[in-house]
């Protein structure tokens, strides 16, 4: 049986862990691996233990054929160049009077990240070796493209967007 631990999340990590616990079962699948438990402490915003949590994962070894036959959109693919394109783990914080969308880019170097705005349409790509990260968001309104602000940091990319107050 695999530990895995995740003490440095709050509660809204719970949330965003299940798309950890996807990536989980199918790396579970692909390797042939029968159980897997994922364990951690829940916290509160001032990150004080409220909770722990502990998920058991078990799959039966017949059930693993059947579970390739499912895709995953954000399961890494490769196309024809053998580049695994991946759709990054993406926060988007919609406020009053903008949009922030926090993007998880391991590897990458802040000179490889691309952001194309079309409209209200918001691409983000990166690349690193053998790996293309790509995320498209389609935004409800037209943004402020001059109050455009971006920031990275410890593979984190963030952008904060101004809602244009004409649209």
């Amino acid at each position: 049986m695999k530990n895995i631990d995740d003490d440095n999340g709050n509660f809204f990590s719970l949330f965003t862990g299940l798309d950890k616990l996807i990536h989980v079962v199918a790396d579970m699948a692909e390797n042939n691996k029968d159980e897997v438990l994922l364990k951690g402490d829940i916290k509160s915003n001032q990150n004080k233990n409220i909770g722990k949590y502990g998920i058991n994962v078990k799959l039966g070894t017949d059930k693993l054929d059947h579970f390739h036959e499912f895709q995953f959109s954000d399961k890494q693919k490769k196309d024809e160049n053998k580049m695994k394109t991946i759709t990054p783990v993406t926060d988007l914080f919609d406020e009053e009077d903008n949009v922030t969308i926090v993007v998880e880019l391991p590897g990458v170097e802040k000179d490889d990240i691309e952001l194309n705005l079309d409209k209200n349409i918001i691409t983000i790509t990166a690349s690193k070796k053998d790996t293309l990260f790509s995320k498209q968001i389609t935004l409800g309104f037209i943004p402020e493209y001059s109050k455009v602000k971006e920031n990275f940091q410890n593979s984190i990319y963030s952008v904060m967007i101004s809602k244009n107050t004409l649209t």
